[in-house]
């Protein structure tokens, strides 16, 4: 199945390698009462995305009569709190996202940054996101990778429901690697990222920083 995904990076702070500006809150509004019109109803955000997860929360709570329908994916972000145990900062972590988007539960919960989350990966974190799963505050877990070895390094571990990678018409890495094929045939659902290069493929050259060019 073939659907649209917002991202909301720039809802909170400034995104991408051009630096593009935070949106205002009523274009966000906008935005997602637009998608909403046209059957687009998942959000892809961060607790790093700035304040995004709570202005997507206000959103959901002033339109209670479309609120259900979107389904949210947040991220594991690195660098987790170092004061108290990994496990109880992820916990602690979705409580507070969860909080913020003014919803009891997500649709997925991605892990955002897959070298850092195998150093601390253990199997009372394991047990935990499984847990997330059994009491429905989380629907699924997935991975958010740059290349097919933080897959196949992640997936030895802790296999996920969901991939989210890059691909776009200059970054063809994941069809020749053969992951794509490898991910379809494990009934994985794929989610592309980053398809416009970041919104470099329709920005002008000369926007383009020179060390890309």
């Amino acid at each position: 199945m073939k659907e649209l995904i917002i991202g909301s990076a720039n809802f909170g702070q400034q995104y991408g390698i051009l630096k593009n500006n935070i949106l205002s809150i009523d274009k966000i509004n906008k935005i997602l009462l637009f998608a909403a019109n046209n059957n687009i109803f998942k959000i892809d955000t961060s607790p790093i995305y700035g304040n995004a997860e709570k202005i997507i929360g206000s959103f959901l709570k002033s339109n209670k009569n479309i609120a259900d329908r979107f389904k949210i994916i947040t991220k594991i972000p690195k660098n987790l709190s170092s004061s108290i145990s990994p496990e109880d900062s992820i916990e602690k972590m979705l409580e507070e996202s969860l909080n913020n988007l003014s919803v009891k539960k997500i649709d997925t919960l991605m892990i955002h940054d897959v070298d850092d989350f195998c150093l601390i990966l253990s199997d009372k974190i394991i047990k935990l996101l499984e847990e997330f799963k059994v009491k429905k505050l989380v629907n699924r877990i997935g991975m958010s990778i740059y290349n097919k070895r933080q897959y196949d390094e992640l997936n030895s571990l802790l296999p996920v429901d969901l991939v989210q990678l890059p691909i776009n018409i200059l970054d063809q890495r994941m069809l020749s690697n053969g992951l794509l094929e490898e991910l379809k045939g494990k009934l994985v659902e794929i989610h592309a990222r980053s398809i416009f290069l970041q919104g470099m493929l329709f920005t002008k050259s000369n926007r383009i920083p020179k060390q890309l060019i």
